[in-house]
C-alpha cells in the first residue's frame, strides 16, 4: 500500500472519517443547545446542563472511562434535558411547583430527547445515554423500569450529576440546598436510585474537595 508521511490511504482515510464525525457531533449539540435556549428564553436549563456535563465528565475521569467513552458522556449531559422541549413552554418555563399530570409529561422528557438526539445517526450513543438518565438502579424510575447494570454505566454517572446539581443551586421554584444535603441525599439513595459503584467514585471526589472547588470556579 502506498505510504504518505508514515501513514496507508486507508489509515488516512479512517482518520479522516473519524474528523468529520467529530465535526458533526459538535455542529449537532451546538444546534440543538441552541434550541433549548431559544425555547426556554433563558439559561437556565444551559447552565444546569454545562456544570451537569463537567461533573459527569469528572466521575467518569475517576472511574477511568476511556477517552471516547468520555466524550459521549459529556455531549449527553451537554444535552440530557433537550427532551423539555417537547414538554411545552406552560411546564417548562413555569416558576410553580408542577402538577401530577405537569410531571407525568416531564417524565416523557428523556424519550423525547431520545428521540431528538438520535436524528443525527453520529450521536446513538449519546442517545442512548438520555434515554436512560433517570432510570433508578433498584427499576423505580422512568421511563422504562430499567434497573442494574441493564442501564448504561455512562447514564448511571450522568444521574448522580444531574441529581446533585438539580439539588444544589437554585431553581425558579425552589431554593438550592446545602452541598451536605445535597451529599447525604446521594448517599441515602445508594442501591436505590443510584448505582453503589457511582456514588463511591462520587463521594471521594466531593470529600476531597474537588466537587466544591468546581462549583467555586463556577460564582
Amino acid at each position: 500500500m502506498k505510504q504518505l508521511n508514515g501513514k496507508g490511504l486507508l489509515e488516512i482515510g479512517s482518520e479522516t472519517r473519524d474528523d468529520e464525525t467529530r465535526n458533526r457531533r459538535t455542529l449537532s449539540t451546538l444546534i440543538m443547545l441552541k434550541m433549548v435556549q431559544v425555547v426556554e428564553r433563558g439559561t437556565f436549563t444551559h447552565d444546569h446542563a454545562d456544570r451537569t456535563s463537567n461533573l459527569a465528565y469528572m466521575i467518569g475521569y475517576e472511574m477511568g472511562i476511556p477517552k471516547e467513552g468520555l466524550s459521549v458522556l459529556f455531549r449527553a449531559g451537554l444535552l440530557h434535558d433537550i427532551g423539555k422541549v417537547a414538554c411545552g413552554n406552560d411546564i417548562i418555563l413555569s416558576d410553580k411547583k408542577l402538577s401530577k399530570h405537569e410531571m407525568d409529561i416531564v417524565k416523557e422528557h428523556p424519550k423525547f430527547g431520545y428521540d431528538i438526539i438520535r436524528m443525527d445517526p453520529s450521536m446513538a450513543f449519546e442517545s442512548e445515554v438520555v434515554l436512560q438518565h433517570h432510570e433508578w438502579f433498584d427499576g423505580g424510575g422512568y421511563p422504562n423500569g430499567v434497573n442494574g447494570n441493564n442501564i448504561l454505566l455512562l447514564a448511571r454517572i450522568l444521574s448522580v450529576a444531574d441529581t446533585y446539581d438539580a439539588l444544589y443551586s437554585d431553581r425558579p421554584y425552589k431554593s438550592g440546598w446545602k452541598d451536605h444535603e445535597a451529599m447525604n441525599f446521594i448517599k441515602e439513595n445508594k442501591y436505590k436510585r443510584f448505582c453503589p459503584e457511582v456514588v463511591d467514585v462520587f463521594e471521594v471526589l466531593y470529600f476531597n474537595d474537588s466537587i466544591s472547588d468546581f462549583y467555586l470556579k463556577r460564582k
